[in-house]
């Protein structure tokens, strides 16, 4: 097949100039010589035979080359293509050169990524591994840095993409694990969806617009695997850290609601040197693009990985945050893993939305310390909000008794809760504001805890016990004492007679504490703060 030399730009400043590999066949035979052109030594409808496993292979021989499709032969009902791959004969060969693989030119792809994920018609590119499927499927390998693969359906591997020591990679706008039409989770996913490893760090797995994000469902272990401290990385490096989460659905089918979890993990960290990565967010430029993680095992695992932070998701809810889809376990976990942050008080598109699981977030061990858990509005789990682990197993051991002085160690530094000890009611009449000042004990000696402390206030319906659905403000503690006076002003928006009113507390190191006990609000008597009733 005759080369083209073309030069493309696109997305986020990558550029990528170079030979254009067209395939034109759904075979999977190699490529007869490296000599710029893809050609099997066969034909197909008069013309050389380009398969994807020869167009790999002259890719790997070039720099910043594309891969298109235009396949017109052999595909099956409504054009759908599908590449089989013999992964028992060999497997797909590691992509090893700079390349963007554009599943948008074969015809009927090419509007796909204009759409959001629940408005995509069905993929005309499958590639498929067979019932085995011991290899991986794509495999950006050691020198394919700032590849780019988007608008495929790719399923049925051991890994359906992998990314080993490969950085500042993009995978965009693709369907993994389920089958073309993103409505049915198919078979023989056998390990994880998408697999990061060794020094693959600034990729970036779905993007800022809507339209970039990937369906990653019914794969048998975790929709994403990050994976730390793997043996024998090039050069040694295994620091799999800096990479990017935003858009995706993972563990739902196209339309967002309906189950296609992933058996593990929608995505995990695993390994001290995973981490250092966003989840919602785009390298922590602020640039929120929420992900829906839901009807997994888990939602979000981190296990001996630190400083990840998670910002503006939907964990075990649809993007309305009404649907019940929550993970079996908790939407977080957080296992020995230290300064990660769930949430920030600084801006409401912050927010994550964490309901319906059996826990919001749980944390065990004792290296699991600073971890903040702020603004989020987290309801309907069926055990905690938060739940703090006290002994390091796993299991659900309720809310921890607060302990004299706060002295002691484990999750969060077993960080005491607030008590609610009183509350009054008032009403200001100029400024048309609901006053609710509480009186809480806060047993933490400055020994025992950094101050100043931060107190979240959330409401919660009155059906609900420690939960947080909504957050209503913080206030900062800046020395122990026996008591506190608590004051939070409510816009009228804000208050139904009967809520619940919960809190946190949050140490300056960032470590935050279970929900504490809630106390009813009954109705405001509505007495002015200047003393004058009606």
């Amino acid at each position: 097949m005759k080369a083209v030399f073309i030069v493309l730009i696109f997305f986020s400043g990558v550029v990528i100039g170079g030979t254009v590999f067209t395939v034109n066949s759904i075979g999977d035979s190699p490529d007869a010589s490296l000599n710029n052109n893809c050609y099997t030594g066969s034909t197909i409808g008069g013309q050389p035979e380009c398969t994807l496993r020869a167009a790999i292979q002259e890719s790997n021989n070039t720099s910043g080359a594309s891969i298109d499709f235009n396949i017109t032969q052999g595909c099956g009902a409504n054009n759908i293509c599908t590449i089989n791959i013999d992964t028992q004969t060999a497997a797909l060969p590691e992509i090893t050169s700079q390349v963007f693989i554009d599943g948008l030119t074969q015809p009927g792809n090419t509007s796909l990524c204009n759409l959001y994920i629940p408005n995509r018609s069905s993929y005309h590119v499958v590639i498929q591994g067979d019932l085995i499927a011991s290899a991986p499927g794509l495999k950006l390998a050691t020198g394919s840095d700032g590849s780019v693969i988007k608008g495929l359906n790719i399923r049925s591997f051991s890994n359906n993409l992998e990314i080993y020591n490969s950085s500042n990679n993009q995978i965009q706008c693709n369907f993994i694990g389920t089958d073309e039409t993103g409505m049915i989770s198919w078979s023989n996913n056998w390990a994880n969806g998408i697999y990061v490893s060794c020094a693959a760090q600034n990729n970036i797995i779905g993007g800022v617009s809507q339209n970039h994000g990937n369906l990653i469902s019914g794969n048998y272990s975790n929709g994403i695997l990050f994976k730390g401290d793997v043996p024998a990385c090039p050069g040694g490096n295994n620091e799999t850290k800096f990479n990017s989460v935003a858009g995706n659905f993972i563990g739902t089918l196209k339309d967002g609601t309906s189950d296609g979890g992933n058996f593990g993990s929608g995505i995990a960290f695993l390994g001290e040197s995973s981490g250092y990565s966003w989840i919602g967010d785009i390298n922590g430029n602020n640039s929120i693009s929420p992900n829906v993680i839901s009807e997994n095992a888990t939602g979000i695992r981190i296990y001996f990985s630190d400083n990840n932070e998670i910002l503006g998701n939907f964990i075990g809810t649809d993007l309305t945050g009404t649907e019940k889809l929550g993970n079996t376990n908790s939407g977080i976990e957080i296992e020995h893993g230290s300064n990660n942050r769930i949430g920030d008080a600084d801006s409401a598109s912050y927010i994550n939305t964490i309901a319906y699981n059996e826990n919001g977030v749980m944390l065990t061990g004792a290296l699991a310390a600073n971890n903040i858990i702020e603004r989020n509005s987290m309801y309907g789990n069926r055990n905690l909000a938060i739940e703090l682990i006290r002994d390091n197993s796993t299991n659900n051991d309720g809310q921890n008794p607060n302990d004299t002085d706060d002295a002691d160690s484990g999750a969060n530094l077993l960080i005491n809760s607030a008590e609610i000890l009183d509350y009054q009611t008032s009403y200001d009449e100029f400024l048309m504001t609901y006053i609710l000042e509480i009186t809480a004990s806060i047993d933490a000696s400055d020994t025992n805890a950094a101050y100043p402390l931060w107190i979240t206030f959330y409401s919660t319906d009155v059906s609900e016990s420690m939960q947080g659905r909504k957050y209503l403000g913080g206030q900062a503690i800046m020395t122990p004492a026996a008591t506190h006076n608590l004051l939070h002003f409510y816009q009228t928006s804000d208050y139904d007679d009967g809520m619940h009113v919960a809190m946190t507390v949050t140490d300056a190191n960032g470590n935050t504490s279970e929900m504490s006990q809630p106390v009813t609000i009954g109705e405001f008597d509505l007495i002015f703060v200047n003393g004058f009733d009606y």
